[in-house]
Order: structure tokens, then sequence, then C-alpha cells
């Protein structure tokens, strides 16, 4: 009965119906799919839409403008031409994380950067990688070419550093022993600068960041980052040292939020500013409640679980 509707009502009933749903529509009525053929755009605009891929915010959007919202990268819109390529793309992705899809392997030359990795950060938006080394320095190389675009040399960064990324802000622990006892350990904070769009290293002011949280000397001194080579470097933009007598060891990041953990005591930092917005004592004797709720951001709250 539902080819007898109008076809802005039958669109209506299938903006409904998930991408599988309208595969199953298609094996089993002809005349559903000459329909689905016919309005094919439409249809998977709506499927686009749908809850359960959500690759679009609504069905009124159209196909070139998903390009410019960036929620989602390069290489997944790459060879989609149309609303169909796009479901398709993104049943074939869930499929690939569920251990179902086709398995293939790449490799990278990544020259010098891919040797003694240590920890790894992938912006793939942006289409670079991060790295630092066992025998220390920090890479930054493009994911297409291999080349290093920017890095920090091996007597700068310690070996074995541990690196936080996100939303363009690049954190890694230093430590005064691999500096000879110069400088103070803490955690350094670089923010990405892309040349093409920003060609001047950004005054620390424009991000009100805090005077006790300013780059200190050491982080500010030029000669320990490789010239820039590529479309982008980092810029110092603050070094976070944790309150007198406070031990940190792990330290994870979640934009804005920087959470260092030491022996008995929990840090939260904003990045941006830095500012510590939270402290947690005791971790180690009593169970804290939930984080005080700070001005980090107002959508959402941080809630540690032991």
């Amino acid at each position: 009965m539902l080819h007898n509707l109008p076809p802005e009502l039958l669109l209506s009933v299938l903006k409904h119906l998930s991408v599988s749903d309208i595969a199953a529509c298609c094996a089993t009525s002809s005349t559903l799919k000459t329909f689905i053929d016919e309005y094919e755009a439409t249809v998977y605009r709506q499927a686009a839409a749908h809850p359960s891929l959500h690759l679009i915010p609504h069905d009124q959007i159209l196909f070139l403008d998903i390009f410019s919202l960036n929620r989602h990268s390069r290489r997944f819109l790459a060879g989609t031409n149309n609303w169909k390529d796009l479901c398709r793309r993104a049943c074939e992705v869930r499929l690939s994380w569920l251990g179902k899809g086709p398995s293939r392997t790449t490799s990278y030359d990544c020259g010098s950067s891919g040797s003694s990795v240590h920890r790894i950060k992938v912006d793939e938006r942006r289409r670079f990688y991060i790295t630092t080394h066992l025998t220390g320095g920090l890479t930054v190389a493009d994911i297409d070419e291999g080349n290093v675009i920017w890095g920090l040399k091996a007597y700068y960064v310690r070996g074995l550093a541990h690196c936080e990324y996100g939303e363009g802000f690049l954190i890694f622990d230093r430590s005064t022993f691999w500096h000879g006892g110069h400088g103070a350990d803490g955690k350094e904070v670089w923010r990405l600068v892309s040349e093409e769009t920003e060609p001047g290293a950004p005054d620390p002011d424009e991000f009100e960041v805090v005077p006790e949280s300013r780059p200190d000397n050491l982080q500010l001194h030029p000669v320990h980052s490789h010239p820039s080579a590529g479309r982008l470097k980092f810029v110092p933009h603050a070094f976070l040292r944790p309150p007198a007598n406070a031990q940190t060891r792990a330290f994870r990041f979640v934009y804005p939020t920087l959470l260092m953990g030491g022996d008995d005591s929990l840090f939260l930092w904003d990045v941006r500013n830095g500012k510590l917005v939270d402290r947690m004592d005791g971790i180690q004797t009593q169970m804290p409640g939930p984080a005080n709720e700070s001005p980090v951001s107002d959508e959402k709250e941080v809630t540690l679980r032991y």
C-alpha cells in the first residue's frame, strides 16, 4: 500500500528507516526499490541524518556542505560523491571497527621519525602524527608523505617521554635530570600554529595564560626546535608546575582539561589559561567525591572513579 502514497508522504515514512532497513526494502519490493532509486539523493540524505548514523546534524544540508562541517576526516570522505556513497562508507567503517570488514595492511615510510617510537598521537583531520622516542626527542611528521614537519631535539625532550595531544595542544613531561639540573620539573604545553593562516607565534596574552604558568626561559629558547619545514609548527604556550612539594607521575588530557596524578593527589588544569582548576587530596586513603564543577567547560563535568 505504501507505493500508493504521494511521494512526499512516502519520503517522510522512509525518513525513519536506517540504511539497513532501506536495503531490506530494496531487496523485498521492486516497487520500493524503483522509488528509492528515483529519489536516491533525498532518501540517503535522510539516512545520513538518521540516529543510527548521525553523519550530519539534520537532513536539510547540501552534500557539498559536509566538507565544511569538519565532522569527518578527508580520508573518510575520499571517494564519496553523493549521499549513498557517504552512507556506504559509514557502514564499511562500522563493520571494520566490529572486526567484520575487509582487512588491509598499509605501510608508511616514516623515515627517521619512525625509529625507536615510545608514544604516538595522531591528528587525522590535519594529517600529521606526533611521536616521542626511547632515546629522546619529539617528532611531528606528515601522515601521507612521512616527512618530518617539525620537532624538538633529543637533548630537549627526555627519553621515554609521555605525550598527550588534543585540539591543537601538545603536552609532554619535562625532567630536570634530562637537562642537567636546569629548569624545573613540570608539563610543557605547546600550541599548534598553521603557517598558512597564523604566520606568527601567538602572544600568551591572547590566551590569558596566568603568570605562574607562562613558558619559562628553557621552553622559549629557540635552538631546541627544528626549523619548521612544513605547513605547521608548535609554539610554547604554557608550563604547568605542580604545587610545592607535589610529585606527579601519570597525566592524561581531554581538551581542555589536563589531569595530573601524584602519589596521593590529583590536579586538574585548564590548558587554555594554565589555571589549576581543581585539586583532590587523599586519593590513596579515602574515596573522593565528584570533582567540583569548574569553569573549564559549561557542557561537561569531570567524573573520577576507582
